[in-house]
C-alpha cells in the first residue's frame, strides 16, 4: 500500500483540465462497454468475411468482464480514497484488478492477433507497439483518475495476459484442427 500511494500521488503530481479530459477520452477505450462493443462489432466483421476462428477470438474477450468481476469479488480491495489520492472520476465497486486494464490487453492483443496474418512485417511491428501504448495509456489513465492503485492495474494486466494465452492457444488448436479437416 505504500508504494502504491506513492506511486499515485507521483503519477497525479501533474494536473490540468485538459490532461483530466485527456485521461478520461483514454480511459474510455479501455472501459468493459467499450471493449465488448468494439469485440463483438470485430466479430461480425470476421464472420461476414468467413473467418470464424478469428470472429471467435474477439467474442471471447469479452469474457475479460466475469473474469475481472471474479477476482475483485475474491480479493475485495477497496479502491483509493479522497483523503489519500485525487479522485477525478468516482468510480464504484472493488479495486483489484483493473477491469480497464484487464480487458484492454484482451482486446487489443487479440485484435492484433486477429490482423495478423493480414499485416506486412512492419505493419505487425507498428500494431504491437500501438496496442501495447494503448493498454499502458489505459493503465496510466486509471491510476492518474484516481479510481485505481498501481498493483491493481499491475493485477489486471497480469490476469488479461493469462486470459489472452488461453485465448491465443485456443485460436491456434482451432486453426489447426480446420486445416486438418480440410
Amino acid at each position: 500500500m505504500p508504494l502504491d500511494l506513492a506511486v499515485s500521488r507521483a503519477v497525479q503530481s501533474v494536473q490540468a483540465p485538459w490532461l483530466d479530459s485527456f485521461a478520461i477520452g483514454v480511459t474510455f477505450l479501455g472501459a468493459p462497454g467499450t471493449v465488448i462493443i468494439f469485440a463483438f462489432a470485430g466479430a461480425v466483421r470476421f464472420l461476414i468475411l468467413r473467418r470464424p476462428v478469428t470472429a471467435l477470438i474477439l467474442a471471447l474477450t469479452a469474457f475479460s468482464l466475469p473474469f475481472s468481476n471474479l477476482l475483485k469479488a475474491v480479493v475485495s480491495r477497496p479502491r483509493p480514497d479522497e483523503d489519500l489520492v485525487r479522485v477525478v472520476v468516482p468510480a464504484a465497486g472493488e479495486s483489484f484488478p483493473s477491469g480497464h486494464a484487464l480487458g484492454s490487453l484482451v482486446f487489443y492483443g487479440c485484435l492484433c492477433a486477429a490482423f495478423w496474418q493480414e499485416l506486412p512485417r512492419h505493419g505487425r511491428i507498428i500494431a504491437a507497439w500501438a496496442a501495447a501504448l494503448l493498454v499502458v495509456a489505459i493503465g496510466w489513465t486509471r491510476v492518474y483518475l484516481g479510481v485505481h492503485w498501481t498493483g491493481d492495474v499491475l493485477g489486471g494486466w497480469l490476469a488479461g495476459a493469462l486470459l489472452l494465452s488461453g485465448i491465443l492457444a485456443l485460436s491456434s488448436r482451432l486453426r489447426r484442427l480446420a486445416k486438418w479437416r480440410t
